[in-house]
C-alpha cells in the first residue's frame, strides 16, 4: 500500500482529469504519482446475424494512424449502467440494436497510471441497421469482416487496440464464438 500525502489537480478536461499525488511507500520512500482520472468505458466485440464482426476504422490522433476497434465509448456519467452504454454505442456507432448482450468482464487498460475501468460486451446485433448517431466530433466507418479474416488480422498484428484484443480474448475463452459467430441467429438452432 502507498499512503496518499498530498494531492494537486494539474489538468481537467471534457474526458479525463491528470493528478500529481506525493506518496509515501511501504517502504518508506516519499515519491510522486501521476494519476489520469478517467469515469470508466464500455466496449462491444459486435457479432451479426450472418456471424461476422462489426468493427469500426478511425483515426486516432494520440498513435497517428487508423485503428481497427470493436465499438466503445465513454459512460455518461459514473452511475450510467454499462450494459445501457453498450446498447447506446452500439446504435450510435452502428445503427444496430443488440438482439443478445453478453458480459465478458472488464480490464483496467493500464492501471499505473490510469483509473479507466473498460466493461467489456458481446452482442448479437439484430435487423438492419438505423441510422448512425456520431457524436459531432466522431469520424469512423464500420467494417465487417468474417470472423477467419479476423481471426488472420489478429495473428498478423494487424489488430493493436488493447480493448479489442482483450475483448476477443475473453470471447474465445467463453467459447462464445461456437456460439455467436453461428451464422444461425441466437435461440433458433
Amino acid at each position: 500500500m502507498e499512503k496518499v500525502l498530498a494531492r494537486r489537480k494539474i489538468f481537467s478536461g471534457r474526458v479525463l482529469e491528470l493528478e500529481v499525488l506525493e506518496v509515501e511507500t511501504a517502504a518508506g520512500v516519499r515519491t510522486t504519482r501521476e494519476v489520469v482520472r478517467h469515469g470508466g468505458a464500455v466496449a462491444v466485440l459486435a457479432i451479426t446475424a450472418g456471424g461476422n464482426i462489426m468493427l469500426v476504422r478511425q483515426y486516432r490522433v494520440a498513435v497517428g494512424r487508423s485503428m481497427m476497434e470493436i465499438v466503445a465509448g465513454i459512460l455518461d456519467r459514473e452511475e450510467e449502467d454499462p450494459a445501457d452504454c453498450a446498447r447506446r454505442e452500439l446504435r450510435e456507432e452502428t445503427g444496430f440494436q443488440a438482439a443478445e448482450l453478453v458480459r465478458l468482464g472488464e480490464i483496467h487498460p493500464s492501471p499505473g497510471y490510469i483509473t479507466e475501468r473498460i466493461h467489456l460486451f458481446a452482442a448479437r446485433l439484430e435487423g438492419r441497421p438505423g441510422p448512425a448517431h456520431l457524436d459531432h466530433d466522431e469520424d469512423l466507418q464500420t467494417v465487417e469482416l468474417s470472423p477467419a479474416r479476423f481471426r488472420r488480422m489478429v495473428a498478423a498484428g494487424e489488430v493493436q487496440d488493447g480493448k479489442t484484443l482483450a475483448a476477443w480474448a475473453l470471447f474465445l475463452e467463453r467459447g462464445l464464438d461456437r456460439t455467436m459467430l453461428s451464422r444461425t441467429p441466437a435461440g433458433k438452432g
